[in-house]
């Protein structure tokens, strides 16, 4: 596990990052094999625009295939490759 000296401060909203996170980790969990490991990492982007803080979510699992990656945040949307493991497809769109 990678630390860092830096905070990273900002307005967050409670209920939108408990469902942010509870989807995220919830969708590693649930598509990664048994003992898969999962990655969370928060970082700092700087950009044009400002500073944004960065929440990834990498995992062990089946992965989105390319061809449905434009596609994930629109309601009921599932992933073509996972269609045998039980989901509503909203869990992004939200």
């Amino acid at each position: 596990m990678e630390t860092a000296n830096a905070s990273i401060i900002g307005r967050w909203d409670e209920k939108h990052v408990a469902r942010l996170l509870g989807n995220l980790v919830g969708n590693a969990v649930k598509y990664s094999p048994g003992g898969g490991a999962i990655d969370l990492r928060l970082s700092r982007e700087f950009d044009g625009t400002g500073e944004w803080a960065v929440l990834s979510v990498q995992d062990s699992g089946v992965g989105i295939p390319l061809e449905d990656l434009p596609h994930v945040f629109e309601p009921l949307y599932r992933a073509t490759n996972v269609h045998a493991i039980p989901g509503t497809g909203i869990g992004l769109a939200w």
